[in-house]
C-alpha cells in the first residue's frame, strides 16, 4: 500500500484550516459581544444624559423666571382658591392690595411662584421641581433623604447632584443645583442668618425616566438584533469559506504563477520608473533601487544594492538620512521631505513596509522637483519685481474675495485712503465708507456691474481721508470667475490721480 504526500498534506491543511475556523468563528462572536456591550453601555449612557439634559433645561427655566421675580421684587396675582395670601409674607407691606375697581391682589416671592410652577409642570409634562433647604421656613419645602444628602453635598463644596433615584416606586432622573443667596432674596431669608453669596438651598429636578427607558429598551433590542443578523452572516461567511477550501488549494498554484508575474512587473517598473524608487532593510541598506538610479549617483545598479546609506552618500548627508530613516521605522509613520543632492532637489515621500517574519523595510520614491523649484523662484521673482513696478508707479494694488468678503490691501492703498492699518478689518464694507457719499452710489453701481460680468472696472471717485482731505482715485480691476460662472475674486489697482484735477489736492470736506 502507498503512502499519497498529496493527500497526507491536504488533509494536514484542511484540519489546520478548521481549526483555524473555528478560532475566527469565536473571535468573532467575542467581538461582536464586546462590540454590543459596548453599544448598549452607549445607549444607557446617552438615555441618561439625555434626561439630565432635560433636568438642567427644567432647572435653568426656574433659576430664569426667580430672578426676574427678584429683580421685580416679587409679582402681585388675583387672590384665588388655588393662590392664596403667603402667610410668610405677612411681614412684607403692601403684601395684599386692591386695585381701584376693588380687586384683590396677593404678593407672590420668587419661592411661591416658582413652587406654582412646579406644580402646574408636574401635572401637564410630567416632570417634578421642589424648592428645599435643610433650613426651610415652609414645611412643605422640607428635603427628603435624597435631597438632603444632595444639600450636604453643596456644603462640601459641590454645586449639583444627579443620579438615578425611585419616587413611589418608579425610576426618576434627579437632578439639584445650589441656589445662591442674592440680595434680592434677603428681603424674605435675612431673617434666618443667611448672607449674600451663602447656599440657602436648591432646586431638586426629577425626571421621569418610564419613556427614556422604553426608548433604551427599543434601542438595545434594536442593537441585538443588528448585531445578532452581523453575527449570523459572519458565521455563514465562515462556513462558505470552508466550503470553498478545497477550490482554494487548486488555486495556490495559479496565485504562485500570479506572484511571479507580479515580480516581473514589479521588476520591469523598477527598471523604466520615471521616479526614484527604493526599499531598504532594518539596516537601512538598499535592497531594491530603480534603475534610474545609476544616473543619480553615476555607479552601476549592482554596485548599490546592498550597500549601506554611507557607502553611497556623502557622510555629513548620510548620517542625517540614516537617523531620519530609523525614526521612521520606529515610529511605523509616513513622512515627506525634502532633500538635495548634487545640485539636484528631490521630493522624497518614505514610509515603512511590514514584512511577515522579519524586521520592517524602509520603502519610497523621490521625484527630481529642481526645475519646478527653479521656476516656482522665477515667478517669484517676477512678482517681486511686478510689485517693485507697483510702488515705483505710485499704485495700490488690492485683492477682493468676494465669496468670503475679505479684501487685501498693499501698503500703498492705505497711503491712497489715508488710513491705518489697524482700523481695516479687511471688509468690503470698509472700503465702502471712505468713498465721498457723492460718489458712493456710483461707485457701489459700477462695482455691482462689474460682478456681474456687464461692465469692465474702470472708474475715478474720491475717497475722504480721517482728517477731511479729499482724494481723487482712479480704480481698475479684472474679475475672476468660478467654474459656475460666477464672480469668485476681483483684483486692481487704484492710484491718486488728485493733482490731475483742478484745484490739485483738495481738504475740504464732503457735503
Amino acid at each position: 500500500m502507498h503512502h499519497n504526500p498529496s493527500k497526507a498534506n491536504e488533509a494536514l491543511y484542511l484540519f489546520k484550516f478548521t481549526t483555524y475556523a473555528w478560532f475566527i468563528a469565536l473571535a468573532w462572536s467575542v467581538l461582536l459581544g464586546m462590540l454590543l456591550a459596548i453599544g448598549i453601555g452607549q445607549v444607557r449612557r446617552q438615555t441618561f444624559e439625555q434626561a439630565k439634559s432635560e433636568a438642567r433645561g427644567a432647572y435653568n427655566k426656574d433659576i430664569a423666571y426667580r430672578k426676574w421675580a427678584a429683580i421685580h421684587g416679587g409679582v402681585y396675582a388675583p387672590i384665588t382658591e388655588i393662590t392664596r395670601p403667603s402667610p410668610y409674607l405677612k411681614n412684607i407691606p403692601e403684601r395684599d392690595i386692591s386695585t381701584p375697581s376693588g380687586r384683590r391682589l396677593t404678593l407672590l416671592n420668587p419661592s411661591y411662584m416658582t413652587r406654582q410652577v412646579h406644580e402646574m409642570t408636574a401635572e401637564i409634562y410630567g416632570p417634578r421641581g421642589h424648592i428645599t433647604s435643610l433650613k426651610p421656613i415652609r414645611p412643605e419645602n422640607r428635603a427628603d433623604a435624597w435631597e438632603t444628602a444632595a444639600l450636604q453635598s453643596f456644603e462640601r463644596g459641590e454645586t449639583e447632584y444627579v443620579e438615578e433615584a425611585a419616587i413611589d416606586g418608579r425610576p426618576f432622573l434627579r437632578l439639584m443645583n445650589s441656589m445662591i443667596t442674592e440680595k434680592g432674596c434677603l428681603k424674605c431669608h435675612d431673617a434666618q442668618g443667611y448672607k449674600e453669596g451663602d447656599i440657602r438651598g436648591g432646586i431638586s429636578i426629577s425626571i421621569p425616566l418610564a419613556p427614556y427607558l422604553a426608548m433604551t429598551r427599543a434601542n438595545v433590542i434594536y442593537l441585538i438584533s443588528s448585531y445578532g443578523f452581523v453575527w449570523a452572516l459572519g458565521l455563514l461567511a465562515l462556513g462558505f469559506g470552508a466550503q470553498r477550501l478545497r477550490h482554494r488549494m487548486g488555486e495556490r498554484d495559479q496565485a504562485k504563477r500570479s506572484l511571479l508575474e507580479s515580480e516581473l512587473i514589479f521588476s520591469e517598473f523598477m527598471e523604466h520608473s520615471p521616479v526614484y524608487v527604493f526599499v531598504a532593510d532594518e539596516n537601512i541598506r538598499a535592497l531594491r533601487l530603480s534603475r534610474n538610479y545609476e544616473a543619480m549617483t553615476g555607479k552601476p545598479l549592482e554596485e548599490l544594492l546592498g550597500k549601506s546609506m554611507h557607502e553611497l552618500f556623502p557622510s555629513a548627508l548620510a548620517r542625517s538620512r540614516v537617523a531620519d530613516d530609523l525614526r521612521i521605522l520606529k515610529e511605523r509613520k509616513e513622512v515627506v521631505v525634502e532633500e538635495e543632492l548634487n545640485g539636484r532637489s528631490y521630493w522624497t515621500i518614505k514610509f515603512p513596509i511590514a514584512v511577515e517574519g522579519k524586521p520592517p523595510h524602509l520603502a519610497g520614491y523621490a521625484i527630481d522637483i529642481t526645475e519646478q523649484k527653479q521656476a516656482a523662484e522665477n515667478i517669484a521673482r517676477i512678482n517681486e519685481r511686478l510689485m517693485l513696478a507697483a510702488r515705483a508707479a505710485h499704485l495700490g494694488i488690492w485683492d477682493w474675495d468676494v465669496v468670503n468678503n475679505r479684501l487685501s490691501w498693499d501698503d500703498r492703498m492705505f497711503e491712497l485712503y489715508g488710513v491705518k492699518k489697524e482700523a481695516f478689518t479687511g471688509a468690503y464694507e470698509d472700503c465702502l465708507k471712505w468713498v465721498h457719499p457723492g460718489d458712493r452710489a456710483r461707485y457701489e453701481a459700477e462695482i455691482e456691474l462689474s460682478l456681474r460680468m456687464e461692465k469692465e472696472l474702470n472708474t475715478e471717485f474720491r475717497v475722504v481721508w480721517p482728517d477731511g482731505t479729499i482724494k481723487h482715485i482712479k480704480a481698475n480691476a479684472d474679475i475672476f470667475k468660478g467654474p459656475d460662472g460666477e464672480a469668485k475674486r476681483m483684483v486692481g489697482v487704484n492710484s491718486d490721480i488728485t493733482e490731475s484735477k483742478p484745484g490739485g489736492n483738495s481738504t475740504s470736506k464732503p457735503r
